[in-house]
């Protein structure tokens, strides 16, 4: 038997890496579990929350190792125990320590002042003059101890300020100082702007080493440093590890970052993208305009975050209407997903207003944000129509929603939403809802297209309302696109998209002189388990 022979070497190892919690990223659990079904071994590693942890997902004999790292962020605290510019506010506190000091030393003098004050009385002295005088030198105490309460308060108000300004990382000083550094240094800059890139790579980097796989997957832009440096520790002891690179998301049009921070994550993403063995990514016009930004030799693959089309899969526990508590005839509207205000809940439930019989179903896990959209719902007096659930495991969104009347995508107009189709669309659209959407780029055009739903102007509350009105009438309309578009639907399937995945996979593990493992299960339906 030759060394190459399937049935005498173990399995290619694939390292898959993300920072987040796993938990909520269906993306990559998808991507772990293909390659599991596929034959690698497969270990997904994310982010604790707290202490680390491990757990499986999967079931049956497709199964993925999870495990969840610490990887506090230390540089970056340090930044802001000991903000820069001072100059600004020349009375404030240096650092943090220097204002916990202070606090504590106050706080502690002045119960040690009250104390000696009660001793004082219950003592007695205090009606003898050497009591009184006594007594007036404790008073006298009073007014420099008050005096540094006040001293104290305003240089914690300087500190303060220093502080927020690390967290905006914004300001024309700033700005200078990150253009002139990038003037200097180039897309290395980087490592002077965002200190999370360094804080990642101690936290990953070791992970990475140990594990020693043969194929390493990175998820969005901080994983790409993280993998490339990890090749090239292994390159150094002889071992030809390739990397994946998944881009999530165009790292220039984050919205709500400031300039340094993209400056830092561009940079970043420029330096390492090119050490790749292979990029893929979510969408045809991601995958142009990466191509054109880095000068790659060669265009991105493109892998939908498309879920299973598995159209007679159950809803767990009744689904979404009865999780709302809502019979059939009632107009149900949902969002799922992020709940940051550019996705646009706000206009949705503003909406509701002119709706009187429509309810929303917000299937979200952001608790803070929950209670901003509940307290907003309850001013305009819709909040009785108002349903914010849990989310799902991600085999279950699709026939969870399914008894929903339409799938909601009220977002803004920033540029990552209008490049892709995101994968709320997808879900919707196999759980054959119809679909509202914003008129950004690439989801209005689609729907218009397809006819599967209406398109409003995006943050048009006005237009909003005219949208649902005409879906809520007839939403059998919308729901035939899909019969008459039924290849589309299978192309927005999982099972399609993990192909092109595999087939990158085999191709640069076979560049590098290693053979990917026989698929056996080809076209396999495979179901991500929850924790």
């Amino acid at each position: 038997m030759t060394e190459n022979d399937p049935t005498t070497r173990p399995a290619p190892l694939l390292a898959v890496i993300v920072d987040n919690h796993v938990e909520g990223d269906s993306r990559v659990q998808k991507c772990a579990l293909a390659a599991a079904a596929a034959g690698y071994r497969v270990v997904l590693v994310g982010r604790a929350p707290g202490a680390a942890d491990s757990f499986t997902i999967g079931a049956g004999d497709v199964t993925v190792e999870v495990r969840r790292i610490e990887a506090p962020f230390q540089l970056l605290g340090l930044a802001r125990r000991v903000p820069r510019g001072r100059w600004r506010y020349p009375f404030a506190y240096p650092s943090v320590d220097h204002n916990a000091r202070r606090g504590l030393r106050l706080k502690a003098l002045t119960a040690d002042l009250r104390a000696r004050k009660l001793i004082l009385r219950q003592s007695g002295e205090i009606a003898g003059w050497r009591g009184r005088a006594k007594d007036l030198a404790l008073k006298a105490e009073t007014v420099p101890l008050r005096a540094g309460w006040l001293l104290h308060r305003f240089r914690q108000v300087g500190f303060r300020a220093l502080s927020e300004r690390v967290k905006r990382d914004d300001g024309l000083a700033l700005r200078a100082g990150t253009r002139l550094r990038t003037a200097l240094r180039g897309p290395g800059a980087w490592r002077a702007l965002d200190p999370v890139l360094l804080d990642v790579e101690l936290g990953f980097g070791p992970v990475l080493d140990e594990l020693a796989p043969d194929l390493l997957h990175a998820n969005d832009f901080r994983m790409c440093g993280v993998a490339a440096r990890a090749a090239a520790r292994a390159a150094a002891l002889g071992r030809r590890v390739p990397v994946v690179y998944d881009v999530h998301e165009w790292v220039a049009g984050v919205a709500s970052k400031t300039p340094r921070w993209r400056a830092a994550n561009t940079g970043h993403e420029a330096e390492y993208i090119g050490r790749a063995d292979a990029v893929v990514t979510v969408s045809d016009r991601l995958a142009d305009m990466l191509q054109d930004r880095y000068r790659l030799p060669r265009r991105p693959r493109v892998v939908l975050n498309a879920p299973q089309f598995e159209p007679d899969a159950p809803a767990p526990e009744g689904g979404l209407r009865a999780a709302c508590g809502l019979a059939d005839d009632v107009p149900l509207l949902v969002y799922s997903g992020s709940a940051a205000p550019q996705r646009g809940i706000d206009t949705a439930v503003d909406a509701l207003v002119r709706l009187p019989a429509v309810h929303l179903a917000l299937v979200i896990s952001h608790p803070r944000r929950a209670d901003e959209i509940t307290a907003r719902a309850r001013a305009a007096g819709v909040a009785d129509r108002v349903h914010v659930l849990p989310y799902v495991p991600p085999q279950d969104v699709v026939p969870f929603l399914r008894s929903a009347t339409a799938g909601l995508i009220p977002i803004h107009h920033v540029p990552n939403h209008e490049i892709a189709l995101i994968t709320k669309y997808f879900e919707y659209a196999h759980a054959g809802l119809p679909i509202i959407s914003s008129d950004t780029e690439t989801m209005g055009a689609t729907t218009r297209t397809l006819g599967n739903g209406e398109v409003f102007v995006a943050e048009d509350v006005e237009d909003l309302v005219r949208a649902v009105a005409a879906v809520t009438t007839d939403p059998q309309r919308y729901r035939a696109a899909y019969d008459r578009h039924a290849d589309v639907l299978r192309s927005w399937s999982w099972q399609e998209q993990e192909t092109v995945l595999l087939e990158v996979y085999a191709d640069v593990l076979a560049a590098a002189g290693t053979v990917a493992p026989q698929r056996v299960r080809a076209g396999i339906a495979v179901r991500a388990g929850a924790r």
